[in-house]
C-alpha cells in the first residue's frame, strides 16, 4: 500500500467512513515490502503489534462477534469462522472492538464425552 493509498484512507475514516481490514492490510508497501507494522495503526487502533496467530487445521479457529458491536448486524451467530492467519495486537485506548479470536481447538471435531 503507498502512502497516498493510506492517506486517502486516513482521510476517509477521518470524515466518518468505516473500514474493515483483514490480516496484515498496510503491512506492505506498493512494492510488495515488508513494513514490520501496518501503515494505518492509527485508523486500526492499533497501539502494538505483537506477532501473529496461526491456525494450522481448517475449521479449528472462529471469532466471537459482540452482539452490540456494528458488525453483527444481521448475523444470526456470534461466531464465524476465522481466517487462517490473523495480527495479535495490542489496541490503542478508545478502541472499539467488534470481535476477539478464539483459541484454537485442538481438532476440527470437540472431544467426545470419555
Amino acid at each position: 500500500m503507498s502512502r497516498e493509498t493510506a492517506a486517502n484512507i486516513r482521510s476517509f475514516v477521518e470524515n466518518g467512513g468505516r473500514i474493515l481490514a483483514t490480516f496484515d492490510t498496510g503491512f506492505y508497501d506498493e512494492k510488495g515490502r515488508y513494513l514490520g507494522k501496518s501503515g494505518l495503526e492509527d485508523v486500526l487502533g492499533i497501539q502494538k503489534t505483537d506477532g501473529t496467530i496461526e491456525y494450522g487445521t481448517p475449521g479449528t479457529g472462529f471469532h466471537r462477534i459482540r452482539k452490540d458491536s456494528w458488525m453483527a448486524h444481521g448475523l444470526s451467530a456470534d461466531l464465524i469462522p476465522s481466517p487462517s492467519l490473523a495480527v495479535r495486537f495490542t489496541p490503542s485506548s478508545g478502541t472499539q472492538i467488534p470481535g476477539v479470536y478464539l483459541r484454537p481447538m485442538e481438532s476440527r471435531y470437540v472431544a467426545l464425552p470419555t
